[in-house]
C-alpha cells in the first residue's frame, strides 16, 4: 500500500516511499525508473496510520517528515509527525524489491498535534521551509478538504501536551462529497512557490506564499491524472528537475503499486 513519497536531495534519481502499515515499518528507496534499490527499517514508534512523507530542512541538513495522520473513522484525539534523518544512500544498481538492507533509522523528534475543530482524517503533509511551518490537509470526507498549519519551532515534543493546528480554510477544489476528489497527498515545490495537492484523479498546482495567505489563493491549475492509470493514487512529490512531479499508487484489484512521472509546462 504505497502511500507517501519524497525526493532525496542528494541524488536526482532517488525517491523514498513508504506504505501505510505500521508493522516492520520501513522506507523503501526507488529510482525514478521504478527500480527498488533498498529498504531502511524504522524502529518501533507506535505508528497507527502513516499517510504521507515530506522533505524538509532540520537545521543545516535535510530530513524526512513522516505524517502519522490517517484516521478513517475520525476518532483520534491527536496525530503525530515524526522527523527522520535521511537514510543511507543505496547502491546505484537495482537488485530486486528491498533486497539491499540499509542501516536502520529512528526519529530525531516527534510532534503531537490536535485539530481545533475535532478529529479529521488526513493523508496530505508538506513542509514550508521558508517560514518553518508544517502543512496538513484533511482528506475531505465531509465534502471540504481543509488546510491546517503549525509552526515547527513552536510545536511541542510528542511527550508533552499536543499543540493545536491552525485552521487556514477549505480548498477551492477537491472532494465535493465524491470519493474521486478526496485529497490523498501533497508536496511543496523546492522553491516554495507551488503547493501540489493530489486526489485520486487529479493534481492541483496551487500558488503558494504561506499558509496565512491561503485564503487569497487564485490561479490554481488542474492536471487530470487519468493517463497515469493508477490503481489508487496516493502520493505526490516534486522531482529534482523543474516542472517534474512523481506520483505513487497503492495496489488494488490485483494491480501492483505504480510510480508515475508528470511533466508540467511553465
Amino acid at each position: 500500500e504505497a502511500s507517501g513519497v519524497a525526493r532525496d536531495p542528494r541524488r536526482g534519481d532517488l525517491l523514498w516511499i513508504h506504505d501505510d502499515e505500521g508493522e516492520a515499518f520501513a522506507l523503501v528507496a526507488v529510482d525514478t525508473a521504478g527500480n527498488a534499490l533498498g529498504r531502511a527499517p524504522i524502529g518501533e514508534i507506535g505508528l497507527r496510520d502513516p499517510e504521507d512523507l515530506a522533505l524538509g530542512r532540520c537545521g543545516e541538513v535535510w530530513c524526512l517528515y513522516l505524517g502519522d495522520i490517517g484516521d478513517n473513522p475520525a476518532v483520534r484525539d491527536e496525530v503525530r509527525v515524526h522527523r527522520l534523518p535521511l537514510p543511507g544512500v543505496p547502491p546505484g544498481e537495482a537488485d530486486g524489491w528491498g533486497t539491499e538492507e540499509l542501516p536502520p533509522i529512528a526519529p530525531e523528534r516527534t510532534w503531537t498535534f490536535r485539530y481545533p475543530d475535532g478529529p479529521r482524517d488526513a493523508e496530505a503533509l508538506a513542509v514550508d521551509d521558508g517560514v518553518g511551518e508544517l502543512i496538513v490537509i484533511s482528506k475531505g470526507w465531509d465534502g471540504r478538504a481543509i488546510v491546517y498549519s503549525a509552526p515547527l519551532s513552536g510545536a511541542r515534543d510528542g511527550a508533552a501536551a499536543p499543540a493545536t493546528l491552525v485552521r487556514q480554510g477549505a480548498l477551492p477544489f477537491g472532494s465535493g462529497g465524491e470519493s474521486v476528489g478526496f485529497v490523498t497527498g501533497a508536496d511543496l515545490s523546492p522553491d516554495g512557490k507551488t503547493l501540489a495537492v493530489r486526489t485520486y484523479v487529479a493534481l492541483y498546482l496551487v500558488p503558494w506564499s504561506g499558509a496565512a495567505e491561503f485564503g487569497r489563493v487564485t490561479g490554481v491549475r488542474k492536471v487530470p491524472l487519468g493517463p497515469a492509470r493508477e490503481p489508487q493514487g496516493e502520493g505526490v512529490a516534486f522531482g529534482s528537475e523543474p516542472g517534474v512531479l512523481h506520483l505513487v499508487s497503492e495496489s488494488r484489484w490485483g494491480r501492483p503499486p505504480r510510480l508515475s512521472r508528470v511533466v508540467c509546462p511553465p
